[in-house]
């Protein structure tokens, strides 16, 4: 008889963003090969739905718990929390505290694992649940992104982790520069890309029609990390021009408000547009002339791949992760994080057509990576 591996994965929710689609692409591609138990918060969130039947769902909250928990994080900070509740019980204030507390209203597991994968990972509660309240033969946490000063706040519990798995190159590197504790322990374990599905999905029709001389898209969570205060600046730069573009921008996040005032307030209705989160964005990125990046820092760029996989031109920030995918001038066009440079090499891009068919033509040439790089590190 084979033995099935047990695996308990854990995630914040269900709620749309890189992670979420990776995290799906690979347990897709895994779940009749393990026994998968999927640890959640709470289950709820756009892709909710999405997740395999096969798969076994454990919230770690019960649905009056985890009204208290989003009360704490939606009223107050975490310090003035811990400060009102707790009182002058810790001397020290800090993030574990806060996990500490809250862990009193979760749900345990007495089940084992051969592998517990915080997938979520960036330090949320699921860290922390991983280390404490679930029993696995090896602890595993994933690092999506290059930006990791919020491991200082759970280092007691982040160094308990038995392997450490990065999405790039450029998050191990940083990893392990800066923390010893994770040398030897940290493997690159890429984003699963399902090109077949995003080439499938791309078809479905939208509601909205893309309509200007030039449509540009960006996707992403609507946060300071995005640089969508870059984006801004680039349009006005466009439009001062006299550029005819419309921008398009896919994603939800706490910045809608300040983005909308913003367009307001310098003119930009007709080129700047929020359409929010879409479940599929890939109709809308099928159907855009350019596919534009300015974030600050990325841990792979799953929306970079994805527009590979489209032939999208690419114009991007500079960032090192992004260069694993992009080769400046070859396929994509990458900038500093400067609204003078990044506007003039877009605008170069909008009017000189025989750039972008020169990068569509080398991107038809490339395969983007579907392998799984996470079979071969479980077994």
């Amino acid at each position: 008889m084979v033995y099935i591996k047990k695996i308990a994965f854990i995630m914040k929710e269900m709620d749309s963003g890189g992670t979420e689609v990776s995290f799906l692409n690979l347990i897709n591609i895994i779940k009749d090969k393990y026994d998968i138990t999927l640890f959640l918060m709470k289950n709820r969130g756009i892709f909710s739905n999405d997740i395999p039947k096969n798969v076994k769902i454990i919230e770690m909250f019960d649905n009056n718990n985890i009204k208290i928990i989003d009360s704490i994080n939606k009223n107050t900070t975490i310090n003035a929390f811990i400060r009102k509740i707790i009182g002058k019980i810790y001397i020290k204030k800090s993030l574990l505290d806060y996990y500490n507390y809250i862990a009193k209203y979760a749900i345990k597991s007495n089940e084992s694992f051969d592998y517990c994968i915080d997938y979520h990972g960036y330090g949320f509660f699921g860290s922390y649940y991983a280390i404490k309240y679930v029993n696995a033969r090896k602890k595993i946490t994933f690092v999506h992104d290059e930006k990791i000063d919020w491991i200082n706040s759970v280092r007691l519990i982040y160094k308990d982790f038995d392997q450490y798995f990065c999405v790039s190159n450029s998050c191990a590197k940083i990893l392990n520069k800066k923390y010893l504790f994770t040398c030897k322990k940290t493997f690159v374990c890429r984003n699963v890309i399902d090109s077949k599905k995003v080439l499938h999905l791309s078809n479905e029709k939208i509601v909205e029609k893309l309509d200007g001389n030039t449509n540009i898209l960006t996707i992403g969570r609507l946060e300071y990390q995005k640089g969508y205060d870059l984006l801004l600046k680039v349009a006005l730069l466009l439009k001062a021009k006299k550029i005819k573009f419309k921008w398009y921008i896919i994603g939800g996040g706490s910045l809608y408000n300040y983005l909308n005032n913003e367009i307001i307030r310098d003119n930009l209705s007709k080129n700047l547009f929020l359409l929010n989160v879409k479940k599929n964005p890939y109709p809308y990125l099928k159907k855009c002339d350019i596919y534009a990046q300015t974030s600050r820092h990325e841990g792979y760029g799953i929306a970079i791949a994805e527009a590979r996989i489209l032939n999208k031109p690419i114009i991007s920030t500079n960032i090192d992760c992004i260069k694993e995918q992009i080769e400046d001038n070859v396929n994509g066009i990458l900038s500093s994080f400067n609204e003078k440079e990044y506007s003039a090499k877009l605008i170069k891009l909008i009017c000189d057509i025989s750039l972008q068919k020169r990068l569509i033509r080398n991107l038809k040439k490339q395969n983007i990576n579907d392998t799984v790089d996470f079979e071969m590190l479980v077994k």
